[in-house]
């Protein structure tokens, strides 16, 4: 489906959360299978990489949080990637990676 240009990767549940939240959040992202995932989506054209759900978190946030260290590091090489988005609680990812 990611290989199609006009597939909407960044549609949001209701708590919104896009694919590439769940994907950064998830703990399947501590897999090969996981990082290729979050490779994939942002890889996709269309893929909004600051979007963030209700809390306020980002995809990088979220990996932060979780301590995830792939996943930042892959987020990280997207050259869209905001470091600085602060959460509902103004918490910045760097400082969810130091905890």
């Amino acid at each position: 489906l990611l290989a199609r240009p006009d597939i909407q990767v960044d549609v949001t549940s209701a708590a919104g959360w896009t694919a590439l939240n769940d994907a950064a959040f998830s703990s399947a992202v501590t897999s090969s299978r996981g990082v290729e995932c979050l490779r994939l989506l942002l890889a996709h054209p269309g893929v909004q990489v600051n979007t963030p759900n209700r809390n306020g978190d980002t995809a990088l946030s979220l990996a932060a949080q979780r301590g995830w260290v792939t996943a930042v590091c892959v987020l990280l090489q997207h050259q869209g990637i905001d470091v600085n988005t602060a959460t509902r609680t103004m918490e910045v990812p760097r400082a969810s990676a130091l905890y």
